[in-house]
């Protein structure tokens, strides 16, 4: 059980499906090396309550679902790549939801290597490797700040949300 007598059900909500790599892929490594990072910039934060996590025995449900703009990434005016995400997550005390929280942010990235940023992305597997799990890991420490935060002035109990691995 978790704090307050709850548990948390996030049966598959953080599944990477990269449970066994032991290395990642050549392709991946070399799209991190050609890029670097240099804004995260939360755009919107909108969280509502709007139910009750009643203390004692309740069996949490996190759905957590992240998506990023069309055409992603853009390319700004000086040439930086920029990614445009949306995470949103509903908490619910079994079936009935009681808190809801959206985070848009923009992710700005130098191209330190055109060539190997190219061949990189042009592999579907490592742009979506990239996308669903790097994005997600760079980001998910804010959102979980947000989260945590945004259930506290709510009067809600937070509920600390899990690593990912």
């Amino acid at each position: 059980m978790g704090p307050y007598g709850r548990k948390s059900d996030t049966s598959g909500i953080f599944n990477t499906g990269v449970s066994g790599m032991k290395m990642p892929p050549e392709k991946f490594t070399a799209l991190l090396d050609s890029l670097s990072i240099e804004t995260i910039q939360p755009m919107k934060l909108a969280s509502e309550r709007i139910g009750d996590l009643p203390s004692g025995e309740c069996e949490l449900k996190l759905e957590y679902r992240q998506a990023f703009a069309d055409g992603d990434p853009i390319r700004d005016p000086a040439g930086k790549l920029v990614f445009r995400m949306k995470c949103e997550l509903v908490v619910s005390c079994e079936k009935t939801p009681a808190f809801t929280h959206e985070t848009t942010c923009i992710i700005i990235a130098s191209v330190k290597d055109e060539t190997a940023f190219a061949q990189s992305w042009a592999d579907l597997e490592t742009r979506a490797l990239f996308l669903d799990l790097q994005i997600k890991k760079t980001i998910w420490p804010f959102f979980r700040e947000h989260v945590h935060s945004a259930m506290s002035r709510l009067g809600m109990p937070p509920v600390v949300l899990p690593w990912i691995l």
